[in-house]
């Protein structure tokens, strides 16, 4: 039997929430949706399944500076224009699989690496819990 997911949460790790809050409002372009104390901030990036990303002040587990996560766009160009605008001297051009995916790996003031992907595989269709 298939776990029925309906959210998912990720925290990237840094050793100070309030000085990663200026890169993450650059990036995701708006300020945090919730920041329950000083430790934490989350951005909820898609409501239904509900996907959040949390900023956390190091104590996850994973050493500070060594997350890793990819958010998927529809236009790679357009993000990563904006992106430079915002954040200049950080974003990389584009690595590009053509017909398979672009990526452009960003690593925010901590290390942590935040990977802005465009799917250029065909569409296709999403299996089913029953298949």
């Amino acid at each position: 039997m298939l776990m029925e997911i309906s959210g998912v949460t990720t925290d990237l790790p840094v050793a100070d929430v309030e000085r990663a809050r200026p890169f993450y409002s650059a990036l995701l372009g708006r300020e945090p949706d919730f920041q329950p104390n000083a430790d934490i901030m989350e951005w909820r990036l898609i409501k239904q399944p509900e996907v959040t990303l949390r900023i956390v002040q190091g104590r996850t587990g994973v050493p500070i500076g060594q997350g890793r996560i990819g958010l998927g766009v529809d236009d790679l160009a357009a993000e990563r224009t904006r992106l430079a605008a915002l954040l200049p001297g950080t974003v990389p051009e584009p690595t590009v699989r053509p017909g398979i995916i672009a990526s452009c790996p960003i690593r925010d003031p901590e290390g942590n690496t935040i990977v802005v992907w465009q799917d250029l595989l065909p569409p296709r269709g999403v299996p089913s819990a029953t298949d």
